[in-house]
Parts: C-alpha cells; sequence; structure tokens
C-alpha cells in the first residue's frame, strides 16, 4: 500500500551499483498503489531497462522525479534511453514531471557517452504528447540533451499542444532554440512559463521575438513569465510583449536581454508605458534591459501608481538611465504604499 518513495540525496558510491539500480528499480513491481516517486540524486547507474520495467508496474504514480541522474541515460546505449522516455507515456496518470539535470553539463569534464542525448529530446516530446493529465513538466539545465537536437523545440512545442492541463513549464538553461514561423502552443491553464538563460533562444531576432511575445497572449492565465537571458530584441513600440493580453500577469522577469531596449529612449519609454497594464504585478526584473532616457522614469513613475501590488523592483545595470528620472523612480517608489529598496 506504499504510495510515495522518497530517496532524495541518498547517494552511495558502491562498487555494484549498476546492480543495486536494478534491483531497486525491480523492486518497484509491489508497489502497485505508489502515486508518487522522488528519485533525485541518488546515484542511478545505468538502470534505463530496469526503469522501463519499473514504470509498467506504477499504473496509478501521479509524481514522478528523477532529478540529477546523468549518469542513468549518459552512460546507456540510444535505443536502451529511447525505450526508457518512451516508456513514461504508459504512465497516463501522471500529472507531475521532473527531469532536471538528466544530462552532463558543459563544464562536467567526466567521460560521458553524449552521441545519443540529443536523441532523447525527441523521445521526451513524444512521451509528454501522450500524457493528457499533465500539470507540471520540468526540464532544466539539460543543454546536452536539447542543444544538440534543432528540432527540439518545435518538437517539445508540438507535443504541448495536447496539454490542456499544463500549469507550469520550466525549460531553463537547455539551449533552446525557438523556430522561427512557430506559434506558442494554446495553453489555457499556463500559470508559469520559465525559459531563463537559453541565450540562443530568440537570438536577438527582432520578428522572432515579435513571433513568440505576440504568441504567448494565447496562454491568457500566465502569472510568472520568466525570460532572463533569452536574446529578446524589442522595437520602438515597447517590445511589442502583448502584456494587455496577460492580465493574471504577478511575476515578470525580463533582465540580461540587454539588446530589448538597446538604450533606446523611444523604446524605453513605449516599454515603459506599456508596463502601466500590468496592474497585477508584484515582482518586475529588468536588470540589463537597456533602459535609458529621462521619459523613462517618468514613465515608470506613472506605471508605479497602477501597481498597486508591487513588492520587488529591480533595474540596476542600466547605466544609461539618467540620473534624473533614477530620482524619479525613487521619490516614487518611496510614496508606493509596497514597493521597498527599488533599483
Amino acid at each position: 500500500q506504499v504510495e510515495e518513495v522518497d530517496a532524495i540525496g541518498q547517494v552511495e558510491e558502491e562498487d555494484d551499483a549498476i546492480a543495486r539500480t536494478s534491483t531497486f528499480l525491480k523492486s518497484l513491481d509491489k508497489c502497485e498503489e505508489m502515486k508518487e516517486l522522488w528519485l533525485g540524486n541518488i546515484g542511478l547507474r545505468k538502470g534505463s531497462r530496469a526503469m522501463t520495467f519499473a514504470f509498467l508496474c506504477l499504473p496509478k504514480l501521479t509524481k514522478l522525479m528523477l532529478d540529477s541522474s546523468a549518469n542513468l541515460i549518459a552512460e546507456e546505449s540510444a535505443a536502451k534511453n529511447a525505450a526508457f522516455i518512451r516508456a513514461l507515456s504508459t504512465l497516463t496518470s501522471l500529472e507531475e514531471i521532473h527531469l532536471n539535470d538528466l544530462g552532463p553539463l558543459p563544464e562536467d569534464s567526466a567521460p560521458k557517452n553524449t552521441d545519443n542525448l540529443s536523441k532523447v529530446s525527441s523521445e521526451i516530446a513524444a512521451a509528454v504528447k501522450k500524457l493528457p493529465n499533465l500539470r507540471t513538466l520540468l526540464l532544466n539545465n539539460n543543454p546536452a540533451i536539447f542543444g544538440e537536437n534543432p528540432e527540439a523545440a518545435k518538437e517539445l512545442l508540438h507535443s504541448l499542444a495536447d496539454c490542456r492541463h499544463l500549469k507550469e513549464l520550466c525549460v531553463a538553461n537547455t539551449d533552446l532554440r525557438w523556430p522561427s514561423t512557430m506559434q506558442f502552443p494554446e495553453l489555457p491553464q499556463l500559470s508559469k512559463l520559465n525559459l531563463e538563460y537559453n541565450p540562443h533562444f530568440l537570438d536577438n531576432d527582432p520578428e522572432r521575438s515579435r513571433e513568440f511575445m505576440q504568441s504567448l497572449a494565447k496562454c491568457k492565465n500566465l502569472k510568472e513569465l520568466h525570460l532572463a537571458e533569452i536574446g529578446l530584441v524589442g522595437d520602438d513600440n515597447g517590445g511589442s510583449l502583448a502584456f494587455p493580453e496577460l492580465p493574471n500577469l504577478t511575476m515578470l522577469d525580463l533582465s540580461y536581454n540587454e539588446n530589448f531596449l538597446a538604450n533606446n529612449q523611444q523604446r524605453s519609454h513605449g516599454f515603459m508605458q506599456t508596463l502601466a497594464k500590468c496592474t497585477r504585478l508584484e515582482e518586475l526584473n529588468i536588470v540589463d534591459v537597456g533602459l535609458c532616457g529621462d521619459d523613462a522614469g517618468k514613465s515608470l513613475k506613472e506605471s508605479l501608481s497602477k501597481m498597486p501590488e508591487l513588492k520587488k523592483l529591480l533595474l540596476f545595470k542600466n547605466p544609461k538611465l539618467s540620473d534624473e528620472a533614477r530620482e524619479t523612480i525613487k521619490t516614487a517608489a518611496k510614496k508606493h504604499a509596497k514597493l521597498k529598496d527599488p533599483l
């Protein structure tokens, strides 16, 4: 009658680690009622075949966490990995999947078999498409898996189109690249989207930036939008960010997109005016976005008056923002009911 197994962090360096992995995973066939399985960072070794077997024995599983299990797939053949990921699709009751840190990071000097890792992204996309109850999908820190497959973003986005109940999607630091002319899928329940630290996602391309941001208007329930360092470029109308179509937005992070406003006064002024429509914002991060000019300060002051719930504002590393604008923002912040320590 076990409903949950939590073995996070219990790593043992044993010579028989591979045998231990297989034995442990196969023993899960006795836990048909299990609903949650958390196996992050426990040193699984070459266990894709046994994991495939385990999946077939857990028909009621709703939450699966395999974070930091690089050795689980990096040491295996492409065929075994494909079977292991494909087996995810048999768990049709799954609502939450954590697959962060599955592949080696670029700075990892340990020898790994990375030739087959790019194929894993295709298998993940195919498996996700068959999980109608999926609410949460976390794929952070997998550049070796997604970065080597130029079709990874397109495959993943196509598969998500069928995930009508998805509420949280996190694909940060995966070297994901937005495909030209692609539309973000309509996900009516999506409340959190995290794409940060994918510097080639939009690659400072104005057209791709516009297409991507406009397509987000379909996700009308978005509350958190994490877009730090994705190569976002604005235009003279403030970036065409479609904020009027995101009325529930409470957290916005556009930091480290230095070409977004590109020290252009017209862009800066237009963007500040656009922000005034985000009346539910609680946190705004516009660090290093190329904000500049005196008018930006006046516009932001006006925006702050329309954001009664704003608690956190970060906008340092915008060296072209004038002293007058900074003083205007500080003065406005002091009069704000909840905002503390801006800049």
